[in-house]
């Protein structure tokens, strides 16, 4: 893998970690408040209406939060994901459209982490 690839997975692997962080109450999607802190530590200065609007692009679903799918693709979609980027769509179809199929924010760390370990 190259390195700029690695960098990329481990952009990914730090986004949902910090997703992880802030799911305060673990269900696997964040609130708009949520979304509020997560750019505050990052260091983003951002108001209310400012996360607001964040929400009305990213929520693809209009249920109100954001999937950690939905977050990671507000986040990646100016990185060049390359081979990672279809298995991105692929988990954040599968957590959406399926019920039986969820791929929630520790199954996408386990996956990144083991992608990056394969690549040492």
């Amino acid at each position: 893998m190259a390195h700029s690839e690695n960098e990329t997975l481990n952009q990914v692997l730090e986004l949902v970690e910090v997703f992880k962080a802030f799911d305060s109450d673990d269900d696997g999607q964040i609130t708009g408040t949520e979304l509020g802190g997560i750019m505050r530590s990052l260091g983003y200065n951002v108001s209310a209406q400012e996360v607001d609007a964040m929400m009305r692009e990213a929520d693809s679903d209009r249920d109100g939060l954001l999937s950690v799918g939905e977050f990671l693709e507000m986040n990646t979609k100016d990185l060049d994901l390359g081979e990672l980027a279809s298995f991105l769509e692929t988990a954040t179809l599968a957590s959406v459209q399926s019920s039986d199929v969820n791929v929630d924010v520790e199954d996408l760390r386990l996956i990144v982490q083991c992608l990056l370990q394969t690549q040492e």
